[in-house]
């Protein structure tokens, strides 16, 4: 550590002599500021690079794109080139009808439109994790669409990734294709090491448990410094959301950033990065996701080589010549400051967009729609990889299979093949997973710790879930159910039974407010093979669930959504008439008789009385 600031300073001397000679032999007597020092020690130590990613699209994720925008707005400043600034940002954000100032994108409450000026390189479809990989690796054959621009670095230049999105246990997401795995962004990055196409590296990657990108596989002898927002096994913060503390303006129904990312630059915004180190910057950066926020915090890491930890800031994004005076001055708080979590950040999106739509109207049924849909689909989702834990525990007795975190230093998993061929496997039986559904990732990195194969993985999620293919709609004449619950559905009861205790919610005020259950629903195969038979008994919350109404029809198994007739009600739905909407969300239970095991429907239920 002393030698490398000995050097430093030794260096930062003989420029100061040189520049001191030359004015003096122009008569001129002056010393030269920091900034004359750092462009002259820029002009001998080679270009700068940096490739900036915004790993989602959708309104709801408009805090990743900003980010990436302001990330930009500091390495403009700080005098790298556009030609050398590679984004990558689906570009969705800032005319999307919902964004409250049309071609503005703001990454603070107050702060200014960080979208002006920022380069197009790879946008839509070209957001894709094979164009990132090619972008780092200066291979321009492997592109598709985009710019077209790489990082055409040689081995005097400096790198600089910053990524911001959603993440899982060994991957970050892409808006497009495939995720970004980390064995796969190992192998880029060891690829442009053996080319000899930089000279040092800098990461910084802002997502859930994304410590999990670097844990154990990132070597320390490669000139590659990391820092991450979280730990391997957390997750990371959204921040300036609204409800919450330091809240945007009321139009936004959004979050603005992320508490990782605003740390950097916010922290960027204020001080000179000729004089703050990697190490300074680290450590604003932790204590702030630390200790800010009580008890809504992460972990913030570092990886790599920890030598290049005391390199200025400024030979990475650049000199900050103007700093700005009314970027944000963090303290810790001293009130109980809430954050959202960035996986529920969606949902917190959804209810704005329900609360704030007028009443009666569409925007009001399509919100409350949305919203109910993203709780239910988190439902099946929790459902699924539970029912998959518990099958596949049973036949291997082994109880760490779920979430099981390994020791500090390990990698996540030692076969990182059979770790994707699990992901995909579960993707092809079960659909794409969600950003809430990345949250399981770990469970498929324990099978392959534990052994298990894929031919298991694929038995087990052709039993608890298979993808819907049908979007059709079926009707319903209530005048032709009688008014009477029929024998018929009493009679189905004792056959194949699954049987539901789900709650329901209704909306009040802001909040969703849970109003009784849905129980003893049975769902049985008939003879033909194509219908199900279908009972529902929904239970309401006063009176000690004495409130009932009753529901039947055949609902037919390649139909995406049917009605229901009210056949009968109890206590103040005594003489209630109407019908309930069925839409099949997807399979997610089974149930087991003579040894053949049956799949049941998950049903989503909106109830209308007349």
């Amino acid at each position: 550590m002393k030698f490398n600031i000995k050097n430093r300073v030794t260096l930062l001397v003989s420029v100061w002599m040189m520049s001191f000679t030359m004015n003096m032999l122009e008569g001129v007597c002056s010393i030269p500021s920091s900034l004359e020092v750092f462009e002259h020690h820029k002009n001998v130590t080679g270009k700068k690079w940096a490739v900036l990613v915004a790993g989602s699209n959708g309104y709801e994720n408009y805090r990743h794109q900003a980010d990436v925008c302001h990330a930009y707005q500091i390495l403009k400043r700080g005098g790298l080139e556009d030609d050398n600034i590679i984004v990558f940002m689906y570009d969705d954000i800032a005319h999307h009808p919902k964004n409250p100032r049309p071609g503005i994108i703001i990454n603070e409450p107050n702060g200014s439109n960080v979208y002006d000026g920022v380069p197009k390189d790879y946008t839509g479809e070209a957001t894709n994790a094979q164009n990132f990989y090619a972008v780092i690796s200066g291979n321009r054959s492997a592109l598709s669409g985009g710019s077209g621009k790489v990082v055409d670095s040689g081995p005097n230049d400096t790198i600089f990734i910053y990524y911001s999105d959603h993440g899982s246990t060994g991957l970050v997401s892409m808006p497009e294709g495939d995720d970004i795995m980390a064995n796969d962004f190992m192998d880029v990055l060891m690829e442009k090491h053996a080319t000899n196409s930089y000279k040092k590296m800098v990461i910084y990657l802002e997502a859930c448990e994304s410590g999990s990108m670097f844990e154990g596989i990132l070597p320390n002898n490669i000139n590659i410094y990391a820092t991450t927002a979280s730990k391997a096994s957390e997750d990371s913060w959204a921040f300036y959301c609204p409800d919450y503390g330091l809240p945007p303006p009321p139009e936004y129904t959004t979050c603005l950033g992320d508490l990782y990312s605003i740390s950097w630059l916010e922290d960027s915004d204020k001080n000179d990065m000729t004089k703050e180190t990697l190490q300074q910057q680290y450590q604003i950066v932790r204590r702030r996701t630390l200790i800010g926020y009580k008890d809504f915090h992460s972990h913030v890491m570092k990886y790599g080589d920890d030598k290049l930890k005391n390199d200025l800031l400024a030979n990475y994004i650049g000199a900050n010549p103007s700093l700005d005076e009314n970027a944000y001055s963090f303290e810790p708080s001293t009130t109980q400051t809430r954050l959202v979590n960035q996986r529920d950040a969606h949902l917190l999106h959804l209810r704005l967009e329900l609360q704030m739509a007028p009443e009666g109207s569409k925007e009001k049924l399509k919100a409350r729609q949305e919203l109910v849909d993203e709780i239910s689909h988190r439902e099946h989702v929790d459902n699924t990889f539970h029912l998959i834990w518990d099958l596949l525990r049973d036949k291997n007795n082994n109880s760490t299979m779920m979430l099981n975190v390994r020791p500090p230093g390990k990698p996540l998993v030692d076969d990182w093949d059979c770790f994707r061929t699990l992901i995909k496997t579960y993707e092809n039986h079960c659909g794409r997973l969600s950003s809430y559904g990345k949250k399981y990732t770990r469970v498929f990195a324990n099978m392959c710790n534990a052994g298990i194969y894929v031919e298991q993985l694929k038995a087990t999620t052709s039993q608890v879930s298979i993808p819907l293919t049908s979007s059709s709609t079926q009707t319903l004449d209530l005048s032709s159910i009688g008014s009477s619950f029929p024998t018929s559905a009493t009679l189905q009861e004792l056959e194949l039974v699954t049987s539901i205790d789900e709650e329901l919610l209704q909306e009040y005020g802001d909040e969703l407010h849970r109003f009784g259950k849905v129980q003893r629903v049975f769902v049985v195969s008939l003879k033909d093979r194509s219908s199900h038979m279908l009972a529902m008994t929904t239970s309401f919350l006063k009176g000690d669930y004495q409130d009932e109404l009753r529901f039947f029809r055949v609902h037919k198994s390649d139909v995406y959504e049917s009605q229901v007739a009210v056949t009968k009600g109890i206590g103040k739905y005594d003489v209630a008439n109407g019908y309930a909407e069925i839409k099949v969300v997807d399979k997610v239970g089974f149930s087991t008789k003579g040894g053949k095991v049956t799949n049941s429907k998950f049903l989503l239920f909106h109830i209308y009385l007349s």
